[in-house]
């Protein structure tokens, strides 16, 4: 079997025939609007376009927002959830997968997060369908890894976003190098482009410098660190804004914060928004002071509408960036290179959004990640 530039899987032994579709099933824990959740979407519909048979499996039950679940029912991908809630229900979800892949019979297993990998390896133990666990951070919680690994023989191979992710899984788990596959999300830059055409959201403050922040509000995404940093970001420029699109458990902190310091008329909290890349595409700057990742989608997804990202030196951002950028600072420094980005020459700063841009049509698009899966299932295959 063989992947052609086309994106199918032009399979040659005795079992498939020439160019038949490719059943592909991919597992993931729930399909709320998450970074694994929509990169796990993209990947179903372009194997769907290439040609292939993809059926997307959920472990929870259908989520509130609906917005990822439309899109693949729009494209009639079919979609399962398993409906369980509670990882006290875990070995239910074993059991309800079994019977999926029973009746689906995939050619390929795709797993992604945690509590999927752990059930879809739990299912697969005697059907020995070719099973790839998909690994989206370098999660500081390493035990859970150590839990993962009982079940590693089992695996066709470990797909990573990222090299340091994938340093972080040859750690974990004991296998042969050839078994680890880095694949980097991918953007769909047809999209961000349809995005740049809608005018700024009316409901919405106008500024003539705009830095947003796209995330959850927890301390992983270091919350902190913008809130220690706003009032300097503020003081840099009075015409200054700062929208902070995301939920999370420091939400009403935040709001406090905002509240005590007198800011709520240059600070907005946006909460969930539909339309994040319309904001990203008309903003001066993104504002990204995360503390660990896998291979940060909202930087990636920045970088292609073309402005600059201030971020911290997590994972991925060396492959997307380098990490001498002036674009990537520690977290003691962060502030300060906000507050530089803002007073660059406005010539300066859109260079540095297409020279962004640039890089991400060169090695990170959707297209990008989708071929490279397919090549690592057609090598899988070709070797039964």
């Amino acid at each position: 079997m063989n992947a052609g530039t086309d994106g199918r899987l032009y399979i040659q032994d005795t079992t498939y025939a020439d160019n038949e579709p490719v059943k592909i099933t991919l597992v993931i824990t729930e399909l709320d609007p998450g970074g694994a959740e929509r990169n796990l979407v993209k990947l179903a519909c372009a194997f769907q376009s290439a040609g292939h048979s993809p059926v997307v499996v959920s472990i929870a039950s259908q989520p509130n927002n609906k917005t990822l679940l439309n899109s693949l029912e729009k494209r009639q991908i079919p979609v399962l959830f398993l409906d369980i809630d509670s990882k006290w229900r875990l070995p239910i979800a074993i059991w309800k997968l079994k019977r999926v892949l029973k009746q689906e019979m995939p050619d390929i297993l795709q797993s992604f997060l945690y509590h999927a990998n752990i059930v879809t390896s739990l299912s697969n133990l005697r059907m020995k369908i070719p099973h790839f666990v998909g690994l989206r951070v370098r999660d500081p919680r390493a035990k859970r890894y150590r839990r993962l690994a009982r079940y590693q023989r089992r695996w066709a191979g470990v797909v990573s976003v990222s090299k340091d992710v994938q340093q972080f899984a040859q750690m974990q788990f004991d296998l042969p190098s050839t078994l680890f596959h880095t694949i980097p999300n991918g953007v769909e830059l047809e999209v961000i482009d349809q995005a740049r055409q809608t005018p700024w959201p009316a409901d919405l403050p106008t500024s003539s410098l705009s830095l947003v922040f796209i995330g959850r509000l927890d301390p992983q995404k270091g919350v902190d660190l913008l809130l220690a940093n706003l009032r300097a970001l503020l003081a840099k420029d009075g015409d200054c804004r700062i929208f902070i699109i995301g939920q999370g458990p420091m939400k009403k902190e935040i709001e406090q914060y905002v509240l005590d310091k007198g800011l709520h008329d240059r600070v907005h909290l946006l909460g969930f928004r539909d339309d994040v890349l319309c904001i990203l595409n008309r903003s001066t700057l993104l504002l990204f002071p995360s503390r660990w990742e896998g291979m940060p989608n909202v930087v990636m997804e920045a970088m292609a509408c073309g402005i600059p990202v201030i971020t911290t030196p997590v994972e991925g951002i060396d492959e997307l960036l380098g990490l001498d950028s002036q674009q990537v600072a520690t977290e003691s420094d962060w502030g300060d290179a906000a507050i530089r980005a803002m007073s660059m020459p406005t010539e300066e700063r859109l260079a540095l959004g297409a020279t962004n841009r640039l890089r991400i049509e060169e090695a990170f698009t959707s297209s990008h990640m989708s071929c490279t899966y397919l090549n690592v299932y057609a090598q899988e295959l070709e070797g039964k």
